[in-house]
């Protein structure tokens, strides 16, 4: 039978541990640097803070942009105009002079004429554009014609101001664009025309839609039985002023405090989705009533982190 010693398992062993001590010690890991790699300095700048817009993304920028565009113009951006604008922001998003910058940009285009015609226009009259009421003017022209021939003057009289009103609602807001005129004669000749009659016949139902389009209230019944009265050629008061024609109504409410409140409000619906408050009604509505104009109201409204979500 063969033998084992242990005293030699345990030499073995013990040699054994000394070698991977040796070899292990003996190790040391070597840099190598390749002769053409390039050796990074720290450049960190002392004290140096990340931009104040930091954490805006491009597509929130982008999809403000866009926004703007829709609500303008009624339309997106084409590519260009969305890097325009892109690059006019990425500077610093949360400034308002560059936010202004872009939005101004739009406010100076046909375009967005174009989409304030329109917006007033489907409040108001169900979107009746150029065609309609180039047409309505051709048919009054005709009966104009057969009136003038058969002298009959309270026709010829009626349709020469029915065509005028036509005519000063399609040019007003080339005329508004151009500052001849403030936004309460803007509302006078979409109130005063064919289309908004037709669409709110009758006494009762004219001085109710004009309340509920221009003041965003129902009117009382004392208001309510008195712009009856003006609508049918009768002596009325309302805000303490006398009229006595349908007409009569609409200048009288247009002249209101409460006419640019409703504006205010109009637009805090359009491009917040919300109710302005009571303060914001206050100063809104004073600058309206100052200026007649609504693009200081419509800037202030853009440019805000509510509306630009940042």
């Amino acid at each position: 039978m063969k033998r084992y010693y242990p005293f030699k398992i345990e030499f073995k062993i013990a040699s054994l541990g000394l070698l991977l001590v040796v070899f292990f010690t003996s190790c040391q890991k070597e840099t190598i640097i390749h002769e053409n790699a390039t050796v990074h300095k720290d450049t960190t700048i002392s004290g140096n803070k990340a931009p104040i817009y930091d954490g805006v993304s491009s597509l929130q920028i982008q999809t403000y942009i866009n926004r703007m565009y829709i609500d303008l113009m009624g339309r997106k951006p084409t590519d260009t105009e969305l890097n325009s604008g892109f690059n006019t922001l990425k500077a610093n998003p949360h400034s308002d002079v560059l936010r202004e910058t872009v939005i101004n940009t739009l406010l100076k285009t046909d375009a967005y004429y174009r989409r304030f015609y329109d917006y007033i226009s489907d409040k108001l009259i169900n979107g009746a554009d150029s065609a309609d009421i180039s047409e309505r003017i051709y048919i009054y022209k005709y009966l104009l014609g057969n009136y003038t021939k058969t002298g009959e003057k309270y026709y010829v009289n009626y349709l020469n101001i029915e065509i005028k009103n036509l005519q000063s609602l399609m040019n007003c807001t080339d005329n508004y664009k151009q500052k001849k005129f403030g936004i309460d004669s803007v509302y006078n000749f979409f109130l005063v025309s064919y289309f908004y009659d037709q669409i709110n016949m009758g006494n009762e139902n004219f001085v109710k839609a004009c309340f509920e389009n221009l003041l965003y209230r129902d009117p009382t019944k004392e208001e309510l039985r008195y712009g009856k009265d003006m609508y049918d050629n009768k002596a009325g008061i309302l805000f303490r002023e006398t009229g006595i024609c349908k007409n009569d109504i609409i200048k009288i409410i247009t002249k209101q405090d409460e006419f640019y409140q409703g504006l205010v409000i109009d637009a805090y619906l359009s491009f917040l989705l919300r109710k302005p408050n009571t303060a914001e009604i206050s100063v809104d509505a004073k600058e309206l009533i100052a200026s007649k104009r609504l693009e200081n109201l419509r800037i202030k409204l853009l440019k805000s982190k509510e509306y630009a979500g940042f």
